[in-house]
C-alpha cells in the first residue's frame, strides 16, 4: 500500500538528497549548516514515512539501499524545481556580471564542461566564465596561487588550502584503431606490444594506471608517444598509429572511426574519480556557489550511488 506523504517531508527529502550526493551524513551536515544528529533524524523520518530503509549505516559510513538509489533521481528533480523557482523570482537583470575562473583537465573540457556551463548560464545570465585546461598538477598550483576559482582535476585536494567540493565517477576505456579486435585481457596486452601508447603529455594519471596494470602481469610497458592534445591523440588512433586510454564520458561524445575496448572484465581499477576543487578559504562568491550547486544537481542525478572514494595517484 502506498504510504501517505506529508508535504512537510519535502525538506527531509532534500536533506536525504544531500547525503546521497556527498556520500556522508557528517559532510551533508556541514554543507547544510546542520547538526549531524538532525540530519540523521530527518533521514529516519523520511524512511518511516516511506516504510523502507534508504541507507545502510555502518562503521565506515552510509551506503544507499536499492530503495535509496531509486529515490535519488526523484529527489534531484525536486532540487531542480526549487532552483527553477528561485530563478523565476530573482532579479538577475539588475546584477553586476561576475567572472568565474575555471580550470579542467582536457577530457572534462571536451566532454562535460560545455553542458555544465551552458546549463548554468541558462539560469544565471549574469555569470561569465573563463576556462583554462591543463594537467591536474598545473591546475592545483594555479588554485593555490589564487589564479583560479575552481578546477576539475583527477585527484582530491590534499592540502588545508584546498577543498574538494564535488566528486564524480568515470570509467577508463581503451581506444584502438578501427580494424583491431580485443575481447580479452591477452588481446589488450597484445595491443600494448603492437602499438605505442599515445598520451597528451607525460605525467597523465590515467596512463600511469594503465601501465601499472600491464606491469603487474609481467608485461613490458608500451612505448609512449606524446601527441600534445586530445585531438592529436584521436587522429593518431584513427590512422592506426597507436592506442590510448581515456574516460568513457569522453568517448560517448566522439564521432570518430576508432574502436572502443571496454576494460571492465579484466581491470578492476578502471574506475576513476574527477574532483571539483576550490580554495578552502575562498572569498564569498555567489556566482561560484551557484555554479557548484548546479554541478551537484546535474552530476548527482547522473550518479545516484554512494561509493567509497578511492585514492588517485598524483601526477609525477
Amino acid at each position: 500500500m502506498m504510504p501517505d506523504l506529508d508535504s512537510k517531508l519535502l525538506p527531509d527529502l532534500l536533506v536525504f538528497f544531500e547525503v546521497a550526493r556527498v556520500g556522508s551524513i557528517s559532510e551533508a551536515a556541514r554543507r547544510l549548516h546542520m547538526v549531524q544528529t538532525n540530519v540523521t533524524v530527518r533521514v529516519q523520518k523520511l524512511e518511516d514515512a516511506l516504510g523502507v530503509r534508504l541507507l545502510d549505516r555502518g562503521a565506515r559510513g552510509s551506503r544507499l539501499t536499492a530503495a535509496g538509489e531509486a529515490l535519488v533521481p526523484l529527489a534531484a528533480r525536486l532540487a531542480v524545481l526549487l532552483d527553477d523557482i528561485h530563478l523565476a523570482f530573482q532579479k538577475s537583470d539588475h546584477r553586476n556580471s561576475e567572472l568565474l575562473r575555471l580550470g579542467a583537465i582536457e577530457t572534462v573540457v571536451a566532454a562535460r564542461l560545455p553542458s555544465l556551463l551552458e546549463g548554468c548560464r541558462a539560469k544565471h545570465r549574469w555569470l561569465q566564465f573563463t576556462v583554462t585546461s591543463g594537467s591536474s598538477a598545473t591546475l592545483i598550483k594555479m588554485l593555490q596561487e589564487g589564479r583560479l576559482d575552481a578546477a576539475f582535476v583527477s585527484y582530491p585536494a590534499r592540502s588545508d588550502l584546498l577543498r574538494t567540493e564535488i566528486e564524480f565517477r568515470d570509467e577508463l576505456v581503451l581506444l584502438a584503431p578501427p580494424e583491431t579486435v580485443a575481447s580479452q585481457a591477452a588481446d589488450v596486452v597484445a595491443l600494448g606490444d603492437r602499438f605505442p601508447l599515445l598520451i597528451q603529455r607525460l605525467g597523465c594519471s590515467y596512463t600511469e594506471r594503465f601501465i601499472s596494470y600491464l606491469s603487474r602481469g609481467g608485461n613490458r610497458p608500451p612505448r609512449l608517444v606524446e601527441a600534445g592534445t586530445l585531438e592529436g591523440v584521436l587522429g593518431f588512433v584513427e590512422q592506426g598509429l597507436g592506442i590510448a586510454v581515456v574516460p568513457r564520458t569522453f568517448v560517448d561524445r566522439l564521432a570518430r572511426s576508432v574502436r572502443v575496448v571496454s576494460l571492465d572484465e579484466f581491470w578492476e581499477e578502471r574506475h576513476v574519480s574527477v574532483h571539483l576543487v576550490s580554495a578552502s578559504e575562498r572569498s564569498a562568491s555567489q556566482g561560484l556557489d551557484l555554479f557548484l550547486r548546479h554541478c551537484r544537481i546535474v552530476l548527482g542525478s547522473e550518479q545516484s550511488t554512494l561509493h567509497e572514494p578511492r585514492p588517485i595517484p598524483e601526477p609525477r
